[in-house]
């Protein structure tokens, strides 16, 4: 996200820019390219990047255009007799360039074509376990990842594993599998790339304990301005007398991205009675966080969180009419009839929260985002069989969403108990680890004076939470 364009007063990146982590819309497990993304992402995840090269090594600063033709700019450092080579490449001689191999592409709009700038080892064999790409296929169309996987075997006689080494946890992670947690811990003290720990240190909020508050305070000490918001992110899920203090020092961070990430996060919050000092510094990043927001108006996102933070400074009318701009601007935005019908419920405006979320559902489908406050509001609003034909409808179409199956276990559970824990336990099959759903469980279980189940899951989430 870029969120200004003052680039004579900017120290670094993160003056102007947030860069995305690794999230499952824009990138594979494995961090490869999905979506449309900036070739930045993918080169932090490299050993180049952490060695010191920087973008003008292999390419024009103004131009933008490769310093030599094709595989040539990789052989200023990497010499072609030892790499253009059968022994290296397992290929015929300039049948396998460095580029194919190691910075696969691909086409986005029908004619962007951008390639991976992570450098990796093509890896088959995660291809067979998680469902990514890899470069072998590009060529080998007919070919099945295990052959390729086997063929990697037969040359190296084991699987090469490269600098990137963490598609397990992300994806551990992705499905809150039991192994989640220590998956977590497990890249955070590893010498993965930052953007891949930036990915996952927001969940350590998903966990609350001492340990992972403890944690979270430490990446808040990084150099890294990413690891910083992560760390953020990750405190915003604890309660707030326990880190106001904390968050509101990241006010006078050296990185404006950060401190306006800590203003997004105060200003959910009373901060309570300040200091001069303390009101100075409030202000000041208030207006650069306002001012980011007024930068990204032209876009949905950017209506969207200036309607949020009129409401978290009682501007309700200026709020009300950020949500109009951002539907006007881009109706298919989901998150604006989500944040939108929120707002009208909270001031009571009961119907006309309705008809912005059928609207939404009319326009672009039922996602389950949108399903998720429908069926919300019609229980809320004593229409629960309404509610509930929803929340099955949706935990129908979307299985692998933990959330729709969490909320129609307990929505039907005063009716029928037994089948709520078969909602819970069918939930459990892809997302082992969820807490919400064990906890589910266990309630239900001790409430059928179940105790060996609900012991059972209570040892599970002792289990899931010990790290040695």
């Amino acid at each position: 996200t870029q969120f200004g364009d003052d680039f004579k007063n900017a120290k670094n990146y993160h003056d102007n820019y947030r860069l995305a982590t690794l999230s499952e819309r824009l990138y594979e497990p494995d961090g490869q390219i999905k979506d449309e993304v900036y070739v930045y992402g993918s080169f932090v995840q490299s050993k180049m990047y952490e060695a010191g090269v920087t973008c003008s090594d292999c390419h024009n600063s103004h131009s933008l255009k490769r310093r030599a033709v094709g595989d040539n700019v990789c052989n200023k450092c990497h010499l072609r007799v030892i790499y253009d080579n059968p022994k290296h490449t397992h290929h015929k001689k300039k049948s396998a360039g460095c580029i194919a191999c190691h910075m696969p592409s691909k086409i986005y709009m029908g004619v962007d074509e951008r390639n991976d700038h992570s450098f990796r080892i093509p890896r088959p064999d995660l291809s067979a376990e998680l469902n990514t790409s890899n470069a072998c296929r590009s060529c080998h169309k007919d070919k099945t990842d295990s052959f390729l996987t086997n063929a990697m075997k037969q040359w190296y006689k084991k699987i090469p594993i490269g600098h990137q080494k963490f598609a397990h946890q992300i994806d551990a992670n992705r499905k809150n599998s039991e192994n989640a947690y220590k998956d977590l811990y497990a890249v955070l003290m590893s010498d993965a790339p930052d953007i891949a720990k930036a990915t996952l240190i927001p969940r350590l909020g998903m966990y609350p304990s001492k340990q992972t508050y403890m944690t979270s305070l430490q990446m808040l000490r990084s150099h890294n301005p990413t690891i910083r918001i992560a760390a953020l992110q990750s405190l915003e899920n604890f309660p707030p007398q326990y880190v106001m203090k904390d968050i509101f020092k990241m006010l006078d961070d050296g990185a404006k991205s950060v401190r306006i990430e800590a203003m997004r996060i105060l200003l959910q919050f009373h901060t309570g009675k300040l200091s001069a000092k303390e009101q100075k510094i409030y202000d000041r990043v208030f207006q650069e966080y306002k001012a980011s927001l007024l930068f990204l108006s032209d876009r949905a996102e950017g209506q969207v969180a200036l309607a949020r933070l009129y409401e978290n400074t009682g501007a309700l009318k200026n709020a009300e009419t950020a949500y109009k701009e951002a539907l006007r601007i881009q109706k298919f935005y989901i998150v604006t009839y989500v944040n939108y019908a929120h707002f009208l419920q909270l001031q009571g405006r009961e119907q006309e929260a309705l008809k912005i979320l059928n609207k939404g559902i009319k326009l672009i489908g039922k996602e389950s985002l949108l399903l998720e406050p429908l069926a919300l509001w019609y229980i809320r609003n004593k229409q629960k069989d309404k509610g509930v034909a929803i929340l099955q409808s949706g935990a129908k179409m979307y299985p692998k969403n933990a959330r729709l199956q969490y909320l129609y276990g307990i929505a039907i559970a005063d009716e029928n108990i037994d089948k709520a824990i078969v909602v819970l336990e069918d939930a459990l099959k892809y997302h082992s680890g969820d807490l919400a759903i064990l906890n589910g469980l266990i309630y239900y279980y001790e409430k059928k004076n179940n105790k060996m189940m609900s012991s059972l899951y209570k040892q599970k989430i002792h289990n899931m939470m010990q790290l040695q």
